[in-house]
Order: C-alpha cells, then structure tokens, then sequence
C-alpha cells in the first residue's frame, strides 16, 4: 500500500515523520535496529541533549556545542500500512525565547545517526537509553516538486522495508 504526501502535507504541516510501527500501531520504538545504507556514504552522526517545555524543545549538541530551539505544534497523525505518520508544524526560534530551566517539563539524552536521501528528505536513526527508533524525516514546502518526494519516499520505504532488521522489545 503506497501513502500519498498530498494526503498528508498542507498549509499548516510542514514537517512529517514516518515511523515504522509494529502492527498498524503507534508502538514505534525498538530493541535493534541493523542495516547499512550503500547509496549514503556515511551518517551525521549527532549527540543531543533536549529539555522540553510545552511546545518549546531546546536542543544541545554535546559534540559541537550547538544550540537551537524548536516549536512544534502537532497537526496530524495516522497509522498506514505498519506506518505512524506525525504532521506538524515545526519553527525554529531564537535561544533565548526558551524559558527559564525551573520551567522544563522533562529532558532526555539521545544518539542519532541521520542519512540524506535528498534536501528536504532524511532516515533517522535515534537510540534512547535502550530503545531505538527509524524514521524517514519530510521538511515540507509548498513550492516544492510533490511528485519528486512522493517517488523518494515510497522507494525509501520500500528499502527499508526489504534491507532494515528490526527487532520488537
């Protein structure tokens, strides 16, 4: 079953995750995950910590002291064919528009390998304490080719589903 980015993306989304999901579930981390992806050369491979307040995520690169922080607002999701689709809509904001550190609602430490498919398009790898997670990451524009990331993202998918060991918890 192919999903359609036009179903998905509008005004308001213009950012979408398509995690692989157990069973038409939104169930979608997992014990392993094995592969390796010969059209990419290597992954950027990051090291973040994120303490989240509200919609407000405030994100530090340990390894390049990078900062940023992110607003997300959460539009949409579905569960399509072993696949979580979230769309929301994501701003990235000046640092100091996150709120004082007595205000964080709760902080996490993540390893991520993320592998380019083209500009607007990646695979996520993310490792959670024991849990993992892959995703295909969609950054949305309206004056964008659909049809050019409609073809990627299907034959992405088709991919991972034929190349990537995934092993329940």
């Amino acid at each position: 079953m192919n999903i359609k980015l036009s179903d998905f993306v509008n005004d308001n989304i213009n950012c979408l995750k398509v995690y692989f999901s157990k069973e038409n579930s939104n169930i979608i981390g997992w014990k392993n995950i094995e592969f390796n992806i010969p059209f990419v050369t290597k992954a950027t491979k990051m090291k973040t910590k994120m303490f989240h307040n509200k919609d407000m995520i405030y994100v530090y690169d340990v390894q390049t002291d990078g900062q940023k922080v992110v607003k997300k607002k959460f539009i949409s999701d579905k569960n399509v064919n072993n696949l979580y689709i979230i769309g929301y809509n994501k701003e990235i904001l000046p640092t100091h528009l996150f709120p004082c550190t007595d205000e964080i609602v709760y902080s996490i430490e993540r390893e991520t390998d993320i592998y380019r498919i083209n500009n607007r398009m990646f695979i996520y790898v993310e490792k959670e304490d024991t849990i993992q997670y892959i995703y295909i990451k969609y950054n949305h524009n309206n004056t964008i080719d659909l049809s050019k990331m409609q073809t990627d993202i299907m034959r992405t998918i088709s991919w991972i589903r034929r190349n990537v060991s995934l092993e329940p918890i």
